[in-house]
This record gives C-alpha cells, sequence and structure tokens, in this order.
C-alpha cells in the first residue's frame, strides 16, 4: 500500500525524499486477511497508510512512531470489537484514539487534530471501499499483485484490474496539502 502514497512527500524541510509507509500490509496479517477473504480487515489496513501520512503532516514528523501510533489505535478498537463499518460510522473515536496514541509515543499532536484525522479517514475509506467493493478471488488476486513489495506502478495494476483509484488520489493529495498549508500542483496551475 506504501507504494501508492511514494509520490506523497512529507512536510519535512530537511528532507525531501518521498515517503514509504510501513504499514500492516508489511506483515504476515495481509496474507492471512487476503487468504480469509476478509475484506472489512482489509478496508481497515488500507486506512493505515493514509492516517500515518496525515498524522505525520499534522505532526510535522518523519519519525517510525508516527505509522506505530496509527496502528495503536487501530489495534485498541479492533481489540474493542470495532469494525470497519463501525469507524466508518464513527470516525471521531478512530480520530481520538490515533492522537492519544500518538501523545503517548511523544509525538505533539492536539486535540484539535483530530478534525483532520477524521477527514483523513473518510477520504481514506472512500478509497478502501473502491478497492475492496468486490472480494471476489479475482478481485482479491489484483489487490494483492498492486500491493505485492516487487510491484513497481500499483496503481497501473489496479486500473487494469477495474479498480480506478486515481480520483481519490488526488483528493487525498490535495487534502494533505491544506493541512501542510501549501497549494497542491494541481490546484497552483489552475
Amino acid at each position: 500500500m506504501y507504494k501508492i502514497l511514494d509520490v506523497i512527500k512529507l512536510p519535512s524541510k530537511e528532507r525531501k525524499k518521498r515517503i514509504r509507509v510501513r504499514s500492516l500490509f508489511d506483515h504476515d496479517v495481509h496474507h492471512k486477511m487476503i487468504d480469509a477473504e476478509h475484506p472489512n480487515g482489509i478496508k481497515i489496513m488500507i486506512t493505515h497508510p493514509f492516517l500515518a501520512l496525515t498524522l505525520s503532516h499534522i505532526a510535522r514528523s518523519t519519525s517510525k512512531h508516527v505509522g506505530h501510533a496509527v496502528g495503536d489505535a487501530l489495534d485498541a478498537l479492533i481489540e474493542e470489537g470495532y469494525e470497519f463499518d463501525k469507524l466508518k460510522e464513527n470516525p471521531q473515536m478512530l480520530a481520538e484514539e490515533i492522537v492519544r496514541a500518538a501523545n503517548n509515543r511523544g509525538i505533539p499532536v492536539k486535540e484539535e487534530d483530530a478534525e483532520k484525522l477524521v477527514e483523513a479517514f473518510k477520504k481514506a475509506a472512500k478509497i478502501a471501499e473502491k478497492m475492496v467493493d468486490d472480494a471476489s478471488e479475482e478481485r482479491l488476486d489484483a489487490l494483492y499483485q498492486a500491493l505485492a513489495e516487487e510491484t513497481e506502478d500499483p496503481v497501473y495494476i489496479l486500473k487494469k484490474n477495474g479498480i480506478d483509484i486515481g480520483p481519490e488520489l488526488e483528493e487525498f493529495r490535495q487534502f494533505l496539502a491544506e493541512i501542510s498549508g501549501k497549494r497542491s500542483r494541481k490546484s497552483s496551475t489552475t
């Protein structure tokens, strides 16, 4: 999943390189979810890097702890029995848990930043739903291929298999530009 987001830059002035967000897709859990054809679990995993990127922009931090804080929050809510649909109904609860987890890890995030995380989750949820709206074996295979570490262009593979998330990714890029106080490339040319 992180390769899809590889084109979105971090807010760090000293590092002008592309971000690679480690997500739950980097772990065996990904394979278990795909094998079990559990679309709600996959949707939660897809939202992780989007939330981590948002948190890194909010906190202006490139620390690996940013992704861990998002993982901590998701793990805590999943352990309490919250699934994707419940999180989608109440994204404020998820955002507050992320803020709490970030602060526990020493990442400076204010409570009012929760609204940005709510918006990020809504946008990420749209992407996740579009990617996993059909839990057929063929669709999950395409998703697995697109998210494999060796895949050079995951967006192309998704699009080739009928999953076009380009507009949603652009919307997310613009959102990150807004919260970073920058204009996106697309809006600066119009």
